[in-house]
């Protein structure tokens, strides 16, 4: 499995869970979140929002950034909360080819 954002600006790196790993929200908490956050202040500087609905994430999030929307404020079914997967793959091969060069 591969965790990763996308946005407006860019993409950040790919972060790949590992084998064996079960995702649940302490290890999404502790292992990809960070990684993510620093790949958005890298990409975004101060200009992105994260929203999440786990009660977990929740809590990291108002300890670690501070915008991001919470459980309550996010819009029903929106799209832009929704995982992109349409990237993913052409990210994974570019990624896969530079490491094999």
């Amino acid at each position: 499995m591969v965790s990763a954002g996308v946005s407006f600006d860019g993409k950040e790196s790919l972060h790949f869970v590992d084998e064996k790993a079960k995702v649940h929200a302490d290890y999404y908490v502790n292992q990809l979140l960070p990684k993510s956050l620093d790949d958005c202040h890298h990409l975004l500087g101060q200009r992105f929002i994260f929203q999440h609905a786990a009660k977990l994430t929740q809590q990291w999030l108002a300890a670690h950034c501070p915008d991001f929307t919470d459980k309550d404020s996010m819009p029903p079914n929106s799209p832009d909360i929704n995982p992109l997967d349409y990237r993913v793959w052409c990210s994974m091969l570019e990624k896969f080819c530079h490491l094999k060069s």
